[in-house]
């Protein structure tokens, strides 16, 4: 029996030292992969504490580079603002040297008309000689004859000290505008020295502002998704187009009613498109959506052209529109223009500094820059119609004038970020979005 117990005993024994061994060795592992894992963790925050700091690190580059883009475009707009000037000025004196050239023409003309008739008086004195007074009063006719013959001789006089004063005062006017128009020439040969210079400093502008764009492209592409942006972009043009349109509707209220126009004439629809595919940007787009539902939009790759006929009411000319400048369409209204947003507008490709033009008559309503858009004109027409023309080089107009359809307002650019010279245009109705390619015909 003692000899069991002591197997007994030592079997026990037995039991509970593997028992702690495995106690042991389970809080070894236990203990090592806890280490492990904070050694992880640790390591996986300091990674995430310097990506942070590298990506904040070139949002501060990437902030400096589009700073830089917005000085540059606003030199550019300077710039062209000059060149158009200048272009002005040339123009002008072109003509005005081909009106003072028609005027030294015709003064050349009747000097020489007016030498003519003197040479024939002085020939028909020569022949009567020079004792002509005398050999009058010596030849003992009627004197009422003598006397009508001096009066003769004195007509025949004042007639040609007023024919020598007509030629010396067209001599003078000939000297007179050929001094002005080698002024002129001068002044022509120097603003288009100049014109050549600020044409060169705009081209190498621009090529430095596309170096520098191409690298903000490059660390925007890298670091972040442009969707965010340009929502907020669309968010300050939206809050733009609110407060004219809450100044238009308070003007409205506080003014007689407009007469009620004829309803303009719709043009043929073809075939309806599906909107499952076209969402609305923002909540104010959702009437402009349901019109893109019941007419198409024009392909991208159609042309449009503007020729500026009429000054008609914006809101009659339905269909009838000309385009503001003529071009390619790249992105039609309600084209996907990201994973998440719509065009709110239309983009018309064409070349730098061609001449942006209101499509109908109207008054500028805001004239700025926009993030995105760059510089823009917003143009107010009729019942709350409103255009938007962006991405300018420069804008021409001010606030509060008077524009007609066909007048410049503005030049063909890329400023707002853009990567190639295009304009945006955009329709609107107060707050509610327009299909810009059923306005134009």
């Amino acid at each position: 029996m003692k000899s069991h117990a002591n197997l007994t005993l030592l079997a026990h024994k037995k039991r509970s030292s593997a028992l702690s061994y495995t106690l042991v060795v389970l809080l070894y592992i236990n203990g090592t992969s806890s280490w492990g894992q904070s050694l992880e963790t640790n390591t996986v925050t300091r990674e995430i504490d310097r990506l942070t700091t590298q990506i904040d690190h070139q949002q501060q580059q990437s902030d400096n580079l589009h700073d830089e883009v917005n000085q540059m475009e606003k030199k550019i707009s300077d710039i062209d603002k000059t060149v158009y000037s200048n272009e002005q000025k040339i123009e002008a004196l072109l003509n005005r040297l081909q009106t003072a050239n028609k005027q030294k023409e015709s003064l050349e003309v009747d000097v020489e008309t007016e030498r003519a008739a003197l040479a024939q008086q002085l020939v028909a004195m020569y022949t009567a000689g020079d004792q002509s007074y005398l050999r009058l009063l010596l030849r003992q006719d009627n004197p009422s004859d003598i006397s009508r013959t001096l009066r003769y001789f004195e007509y025949l006089n004042q007639h040609r000290s007023k024919k020598i004063t007509t030629i010396n005062s067209s001599i003078e006017k000939i000297r007179s505008l050929t001094h002005q128009m080698e002024k002129d020439r001068l002044q022509l040969t120097e603003l288009e020295n100049n014109l050549t210079g600020q044409k060169q400093a705009l081209q190498s502008t621009i090529a430095l502002r596309e170096d520098v764009l191409q690298r903000l492209n490059n660390e925007i592409r890298i670091k972040q998704n442009q969707v965010e942006r340009l929502r907020i972009q669309e968010a300050k043009l939206q809050t733009k187009f609110d407060e004219l349109a809450a100044r238009a509707e308070q003007e409205k209220s506080t003014s007689s009613p407009e007469p009620v126009e004829p309803k303009p004439v719709e043009p043929k629809a073809a075939k309806p498109v599906a909107t499952a595919a076209v969402k609305p940007p923002t909540q104010a787009a959702e009437p402009a959506m349901t019109e893109l539902a019941q007419k198409p939009t024009k392909p991208p790759a159609e042309a449009v052209t503007s020729e500026f006929t009429s000054n008609k009411a914006f809101s009659t000319l339905k269909g009838r529109l000309p385009a503001p400048v003529n071009g390619q369409v790249l992105h039609a209204y309600g084209s996907q223009r990201n994973e998440k947003q719509n065009w709110q507008g239309m983009v018309i490709a064409a070349q730098g500094g061609s001449k942006v033009r209101a499509v109908a008559r109207g008054k500028i309503a805001y004239v700025g820059q926009m993030d995105g858009y760059g510089f823009l004109t917003i143009i107010e027409h009729d019942r709350n119609y409103m255009t938007l023309y962006a991405y300018n080089r420069a804008n021409y107009k001010q606030v509060g004038e008077v524009v007609n359809a066909g007048d410049v307002i503005a030049a063909v650019g890329s400023s707002g970020g853009q990567e190639q010279n295009a304009l945006y245009f955009e329709v609107r109705r107060g707050r509610a979005l327009q299909n810009p390619a059923q306005w134009l015909r």
